[in-house]
């Protein structure tokens, strides 16, 4: 585990204390429930001792109506947490898992390097109890999901292709006549004559296109790829062969004389020739994505299979 990955998890294990210590205290009968989880209850105690804490949190961010909204949200979120946190338990127990005491240890030593004063609020015994909780509710969701997160090799070309774009690029230029009256459409059709007749399309273009670039390009655009530019310009284009001028294209602009350069190989040839390095990215990003989903998926089914039920 790297030491990014430590002080993310201790970071979490401080946010959500609270909540886990207030469960884990002794109830009065004066402590009323407020939600019933399967065979377990969080009463209202438990709930107001982790908004205090989380109060004083907001308070120091937030004032008036914009803290007073906050807070409002987040009880929700602190209820629908500290129901999934008392699932995994149980889910933990179920399992059989067992607490890692060396690492519950590794992290208390960070814990209290980070934030000594902390022992002024709670005891070392509990800190070492929720931070046993929590090991063991990672757990649960590490096992549930490492089973489904598999990488190959076509995974990592489609990823590839998706975030990097098209499988054909083309090199295109173009000769723009502004407008839709007949007087456009006659112009555009007399360059094409003098271009098939043999006039150099670059030329043609500094000189005649409307374009306001074309006088420093020629008309060239690059290549490109499909979705980049207007519907009816890719379809007159993608339809040339390379070196052919196309008939006149119409488009919201005006009319259009396209050439083809030439077309090459986009993401699908590049992704199918990663090095090590890119390659290990990829794989990389995939398995983040596809832990993300799973994880999601696997907390919403917990969630819904449960009974679940709240008192006023």
């Amino acid at each position: 585990m790297t030491a990014f990955q430590r002080n993310a998890l201790m970071i979490a294990a401080l946010f959500s204390l609270a909540a886990h210590q207030a469960m884990a205290a002794q109830r009065t009968p004066i402590d009323r429930v407020r939600i019933a989880v399967n065979h377990d209850v969080i009463t209202q105690r438990d709930i107001d001792s982790y908004k205090s804490l989380q109060t004083r949190q907001l308070s120091r961010q937030l004032s008036g109506q914009e803290l007073r909204n906050a807070l409002a949200e987040f009880e929700k979120n602190i209820q629908e947490q500290m129901i999934m946190d008392l699932l995994l338990e149980r889910e933990a127990e179920k399992m059989g898992l067992k607490v890692d005491e060396r690492e519950i240890d590794e992290k208390m030593e960070a814990i209290l390097a980070k934030e000594p004063d902390i022992l002024k609020i709670y005891s070392e015994e509990e800190l070492k109890s929720f931070l046993a909780k929590d090991q063991l509710r990672r757990q649960v969701v590490e096992e549930e999901i490492s089973s489904h997160v598999h990488v190959g090799d076509e995974d990592v070309i489609a990823a590839c292709q998706k975030e990097t774009g098209q499988d054909t690029e083309y090199h295109v230029g173009h000769i723009l006549i502004r407008g839709h009256s007949n007087e456009a459409l006659t112009r555009i059709q007399e360059l094409r004559k003098r271009l098939m007749g043999g006039a150099s399309f670059e030329d043609m273009a500094a000189l005649q296109s409307e374009d306001p670039s074309a006088a420093s390009n020629g008309g060239d655009l690059g290549f490109i790829g499909k979705g980049q530019l207007l519907p009816e310009f890719e379809a007159g284009a993608f339809a040339l062969k390379n070196g052919e001028i196309s008939q006149p294209v119409k488009t919201q602009y005006g009319y259009h004389l396209i050439k083809m350069y030439s077309s090459r190989k986009g993401a699908a040839e590049q992704c199918r020739t990663l090095n090590a390095y890119q390659r290990g990215r990829w794989v990389q990003k995939i398995i983040q994505d596809q832990w993300s989903t799973r994880k999601t998926e696997y907390l919403s089914n917990l969630r819904k299979k449960s009974i679940v039920k709240f008192f006023n």
